[in-house]
């Protein structure tokens, strides 16, 4: 199945306003915004480089549970080491 890319997914409106998804606590609400709208670009730019090794490598295990939740669990670690 091939995700429509025309709607972003990582945008979620709510009564015109960007919902706060990733908990960012600057009290300054523009700096949030700015921050999640990078961070959205982070996430895009992640996705598509695994959707290119999955096409690169199709038997690796990319989109099976037990290898995704290994790959979020490392870039959670590396979330920590910043």
């Amino acid at each position: 199945m091939v995700r429509d890319m025309t709607v972003d997914p990582w945008i979620i409106v709510k009564r015109g306003e960007s919902l706060n998804k990733y908990a960012l606590i600057d009290e300054n609400k523009k700096n949030n915004q700015k921050a999640e709208d990078l961070i959205n670009q982070a996430i895009r730019d992640f996705i598509e480089n695994m959707r290119r090794i999955k096409v690169q490598f199709p038997n690796v295990g990319i989109g099976d549970t037990e290898t995704d939740e290994s790959i979020i669990q490392e870039v959670y670690d590396q979330l920590h080491v910043l």
